[in-house]
Order: structure tokens, then C-alpha cells, then sequence
């Protein structure tokens, strides 16, 4: 017999996660270490990222023998991981640069020895997203212009998607949500070291061993499980310290990129809205901020910040709060500064008098430029970073108005040649 076959699979073992013994100790926090568990089947191999309400691993399908990346929702999130999953369900195969659903499941664990949910959702491996990439990666300065010329339009192809046929808007356009295809350096040694241990041979074979030692024509589903999750725990203590950076890959999926835009936690359908703020700080959009009429043109402002930090390595509106006003004073402020007065907008925002006392942020700091055309403010940041480049500039510029009925769309931005 292998040397993991030679394991008792009939022992008790309280490490254990199947739902019949397994026991967590608390949902709340989610601080769960599922390496070497199995969910479904899926064998998980190793964290691949973390989130406020989920976390996704690495995951072996003893299936069809591939590897997936296994999104597992905090169980106080559940809702929130449905309502993500209805949205992609309307995802086809056509729509080849939104992060499309393979498949999803519920698997119970004990949790202080309750029967508790975990909601998974299953997608294809992905090297990264753009903010780790460039952050951690190779691209701290912003990435060749030919490569985000490429990126754009996928992403433009991805939104047109969300805005025309799903019928609403993302509501988090960002660099962390636009995943990049391929396998990076860190989940590419996973899967080498554990395909080296080849666990289907291992398993088909233990089974065998196993009902001719215990003269069984059969296996129930609990005893393959078991079986499953010695070896599978086995082979994970065997594979060697994974030193290999999850922010760099092969070159040729940078250069060549596929992108899928991701996380829908914040997607609105066009007949629904918010009720507070939603988002991330350094893409919002002014009538977010504001909480004025939100609707598709809020992911054009996203979008507009997205590309020139993705040309630069910079994060356009970073603002902080401090003595003199809180961070969405300020936020509201290093827009006007870049991109003009709001005049009389967003009036009927439920922030707005907040703000402004008769049209405007009292106490607000002009800067040196700001007597200049937002265009040539724009200008002046980008020539910060040595790219001189009147129509990235034009483009920047026309999905940074303040009014968002004077942002192009989706189907305008495509036909703009850049």
C-alpha cells in the first residue's frame, strides 16, 4: 500500500471539517484555515485572497482534474454571496471579460456546534487583479500604454455588458476588481507540487485497497469522503513551503491580457438604488458622495480614475480628513480643484447642504491651477509621469465631468479611437 493509504480512515479525527463531525469555532470573524479540507469536490489546496466577506481558495476538482478558484462567503454574509451569484447567472459564455459563475454549492459545517452554511461559488484561475499586479508587481509606475489600451477596451466590453444587458451598473469599477487570466508564480508551484503527488492515482487506488481489504463491493459516501480527506490532507503536508510571489506571473499574460471584471457586491439594477454612499473612496463618483440620482454613469467617473492610475501608478483622488473637514469634504474638494465648480448640481443630493452654502464648499482651498481648463490640469498630472498625450488627456477629461449627463457612455467611449 502508499504511504497514505496506509492512514486509518476509520479514525475520529476532530480536525475533521465534513459535516457529520466536523466543528468550527466562530462564523463571525471567518478566520477559518481550510487548507487541506475538502468542499464538495473540490480539494482546497491554499489561500489565493481575502476579503471583508469572503475568502478564495485554490481548489482541486477530483472531478475533471482541473484547478478553480473557490470563493467561500462569510456565513454572515450569505446573503450578500446570493444576491452576487443571481447577478452572474445572467452572465453567458459571450460575455467573455465579465468573471463568469462555473458553478455554485451550499456545504454545512458545525459552528459551535451549530449546522452552519457556507455559500461557494466556483470561477476560472486568474493570475491577479490590476492593483496587486502594479502595487506588489512589476508595474509600481502604471503599466505601458499598449497594455492599458488593451485593458480599456476589454473593460469597456465588460461594462457594456453590465449596463446594456444586465441592465443596471457595477457601482466598484477599480483596479482590485479587473482580474487578469492566467496562473502566477505562487498558485503555479501549488499546483506543480501537488499534481507531483498525483492525488487520483492515490485515491482511485487506496478505494480499491480498501474494499478488497474490507471485502466491499462499495464505498458509502461518508467513507470515500474520509478516504479523500486523509489523502488529500496528507498531500498537502507534504508539498514543500511555497515561497513564489502571487503578484508576479508570466510576462505574456501582462502583455496579451484577458481581464474579467469581478465582485458585483455593489451592482444596482437601474430600476433599484442606494440609500448611502457605496463604493470605494478613490473612484467615487460626486453624486455618490453627494447621494444625489446615481445611476450607469457613476462606473464612467470610476472608470476615468481608473485609467489614469492605471497609466501612472497614482491614485487620482486620494483625500484624508483632518482639523478642517472630514474626507468626503475634502474628496469633494480635490475634485472642484481638478475638475471645476459643481454650480448648482446635486441639489437634491442628501449630502449637499451638508457641504455647500449657496453653491459653494465653504472655506475651499483653490489650488495654483485652478484657474486652468480641467484639460490642462489633467495635462499637467499626466506630464508629472513623462506621458504627453493630448487624447488620453481629452479621454480622462470626458469621463470626469461633474455633471453625469455630460459623461459619454459605454457605447460612446467604444468608438473613440485611442
Amino acid at each position: 500500500m502508499s504511504e497514505t493509504s496506509s492512514l486509518d480512515y476509520n479514525s475520529s479525527d476532530k480536525s475533521e471539517s465534513n459535516s457529520s463531525n466536523g466543528s468550527y469555532a466562530s462564523s463571525n470573524d471567518f478566520h477559518l484555515d481550510l487548507t487541506g479540507d475538502i468542499f464538495n469536490n473540490y480539494n482546497i489546496i491554499s489561500l489565493i485572497g481575502k476579503g471583508s466577506y469572503a475568502k478564495v481558495w485554490l481548489g482541486y476538482n477530483i472531478s475533471d482534474g482541473r484547478y478553480y478558484a473557490l470563493k467561500i462567503q462569510n456565513p454572515d454574509n450569505m446573503e450578500e454571496g446570493k444576491d452576487e451569484i443571481n447577478i452572474l447567472k445572467k452572465v453567458s459564455s459571450e460575455d467573455k471579460y465579465v468573471n463568469r459563475l462555473v458553478e455554485y454549492f451550499v456545504e454545512t459545517r458545525f459552528v459551535e456546534e451549530e449546522p452552519t452554511n457556507f455559500l461557494c461559488s466556483v470561477y476560472e484561475l486568474c493570475c491577479g487583479n490590476l492593483d496587486g499586479l502594479s502595487r506588489k508587481g512589476k508595474y509600481k509606475s502604471g503599466y505601458p500604454e499598449q497594455i492599458v489600451k488593451k485593458i480599456f477596451k476589454q473593460t469597456l466590453e465588460a461594462l457594456y455588458t453590465v449596463h446594456y444587458k444586465l441592465n443596471g451598473f457595477h457601482g466598484d469599477i477599480k483596479p482590485d476588481n479587473i482580474l487578469i487570466c492566467g496562473i502566477n508564480n505562487k498558485d503555479k508551484k501549488s499546483i506543480s507540487m501537488y499534481n507531483k503527488h498525483n492525488f487520483s492515482e492515490i485515491y482511485n487506488k487506496t478505494k480499491k485497497e480498501y474494499m478488497v481489504e474490507k471485502k466491499k463491493k462499495k464505498l458509502d459516501p461518508e467513507m470515500k469522503s474520509r478516504i479523500r480527506k486523509k489523502i488529500h490532507s496528507a498531500l498537502i503536508n507534504m508539498m514543500d513551503e511555497n515561497d513564489e510571489s502571487s503578484y508576479l506571473c508570466d510576462d505574456s499574460y501582462i502583455e496579451n491580457p484577458h481581464i474579467k471584471l469581478s465582485d458585483f457586491g455593489f451592482y444596482c439594477h437601474r430600476d433599484h438604488f442606494f440609500h448611502e454612499p457605496f463604493g470605494t473612496r478613490y473612484y467615487m463618483a460626486p453624486e455618490i458622495i453627494l447621494m444625489a440620482d446615481c445611476n450607469e454613469k457613476v462606473d464612467i467617473w470610476a472608470l476615468g480614475c481608473m485609467l489614469f492610475e492605471l497609466m501612472t501608478g497614482q491614485i487620482l483622488f486620494d483625500p484624508h480628513s483632518d482639523e478642517k473637514g472630514s474626507t468626503d469634504y475634502h474628496h469633494l474638494e480635490m475634485i472642484i480643484n481638478l475638475c471645476g465648480e459643481f454650480n448648482s448640481l446635486f441639489q437634491s443630493g442628501k449630502f449637499y447642504k451638508k457641504f455647500f452654502k449657496n453653491n459653494k464648499l465653504p472655506d475651499m482651498e483653490y489650488d495654483e491651477n485652478f484657474k486652468l481648463s480641467s484639460f490642462d490640469k489633467i495635462n499637467k498630472q499626466l506630464m508629472k509621469h513623462s506621458i504627453n498625450n493630448p487624447n488620453l488627456v481629452k479621454l480622462i477629461e470626458s469621463m470626469l465631468q461633474i455633471n453625469p449627463l455630460k459623461r459619454p457612455s459605454i457605447k460612446d467611449l467604444m468608438k473613440i479611437a485611442w
